[in-house]
């Protein structure tokens, strides 16, 4: 091995331990982030009658194990290239259908404050299907560029990569965009309802809603600049915890959602009463329904 091959094995040895590191600090986020919201998902999610809202929490909150699972495995076991080949293909699209997953929930979220306006729906689908087949297309460029060698050295675990694409970054532009189209629709009903009301919720619902935006965008920002500037191999170093900590913040919108929504549910045996919101109520609490009743 020359110097100039061995100084590549080690770049590779390095990425893989380093998307490990990252991979299992975001998942334990991911875990610690459930633990100390699961009394209030036990009681606003798994106790309350489903809806598609309660599907989308679900697989939202709980795919992206499956995508941790698989990328631990790539990297803490010795692999072919063949098999890291078709284990990165079959992760990389998860991690696309777990992030479209997440954008909808972010729709939902915004479809529900807008009071279930058509145009807004349209809209909103119409964004998500830019967004969906953008993503889908530029990914395929993408997976379809790598190629995978031989560990450089003997049982040596992870992937080692001799070719990966930079076309990645369209991607997370579009994300960008997308996002940004949704938090401006926020922005417009938050102002809207804050003139009307300053619950401490409806205060809590956009601020977070904020917050978590500037969150997922400086997480975008990042695995734009990474594939156009870092070293080969870093290309895709933060994707999948991109991934984990969207989950993340798309889950507590979407449960903040559900607590306000079955807050005032009284239990009685197996069934539930409702009782309507009262006329003081600001119209945004009447509207942020998500089944279909």
């Amino acid at each position: 091995m020359s110097a100039a091959e061995y100084d590549l094995a080690i770049l590779a040895t390095n990425v893989n331990r380093n998307e490990g590191y990252a991979v299992t600090a975001c998942g334990a986020l991911l875990t610690y982030d459930i633990l100390t919201s699961l009394d209030k998902e036990v009681q606003y999610v798994w106790m309350t009658p489903w809806s598609f809202g309660t599907v989308l929490y679900l697989l939202n909150r709980y795919l992206p194990y499956v995508d941790a699972f698989m990328a631990v495995t790539l990297f803490s076991t010795t692999n072919s290239p063949e098999k890291c080949q078709i284990g990165n293909i079959v992760l990389t699209w998860f991690v696309v259908a777990g992030s479209l997953i997440s954008e909808g929930v972010l729709m939902v979220r915004t479809y529900a404050i807008w009071g279930r306006k058509r145009n807004i729906l349209f809209g909103l689908i119409g964004l998500w299907v830019a967004t969906m087949v953008t993503v889908t297309v530029i990914t395929y460029l993408e997976v379809s560029s790598w190629e995978y060698g031989p560990s450089p050295f003997p049982n040596q675990s992870g992937c080692f990569p001799v070719h990966v694409s930079k076309i990645i970054f369209v991607a997370y532009i579009m994300l960008i965009f997308c996002e940004t189209c949704i938090v401006i629709l926020t922005m417009i009903k938050g102002a809207q309802h804050l003139r009307q009301t300053r619950s401490a919720w409806i205060l809590k619902m956009y601020q977070d809603g904020l917050l978590f935006y500037f969150y997922t965008l400086m997480t975008s920002v990042v695995n734009i600049i990474v594939p156009l500037t870092a070293p080969p191999g870093y290309e895709n170093l933060f994707g999948i915890p991109q991934r984990l900590l969207h989950s993340l913040f798309c889950a507590r919108v979407l449960l903040l959602l559900f607590e306000q929504r079955y807050g005032s549910i009284i239990f009685v045996g197996t069934n539930y009463e409702l009782p309507p919101p009262a006329e003081s109520s600001p119209p945004v609490i009447r509207l942020l329904r998500l089944d279909k009743n």
